[in-house]
């Protein structure tokens, strides 16, 4: 899992940006990406993802183990409001 904090704006011609990285990390092997396209709070970033692999080590498939991981981050930031 990778975590990037975006610090300043770039344009488009200086980088390929994720797009970039991730044909590199599928061209080196990864069996699977998962990005985001927007920013995201760094605390429900951990809990979603820590809800995803759980769910996936416990024998869900990749989307249904994100699907579930999804719902469930949703209701705990709706607790928190």
């Amino acid at each position: 899992m990778l975590s990037a904090v975006r610090n300043r704006p770039r344009r488009a011609e200086q980088s390929e940006g994720v797009f970039g990285l991730r044909r590199a990390l599928q061209e080196a092997g990864a069996d699977a990406v998962m990005m985001s396209m927007w920013s995201v709070p760094d605390q429900e970033t951990q809990e979603l993802m820590a809800s995803f692999y759980a769910k996936w080590a416990y024998g869900l498939d990749k989307p249904e183990a994100l699907r579930q991981a999804q719902l469930a981050e949703r209701e705990v930031v709706r607790k928190r409001s």
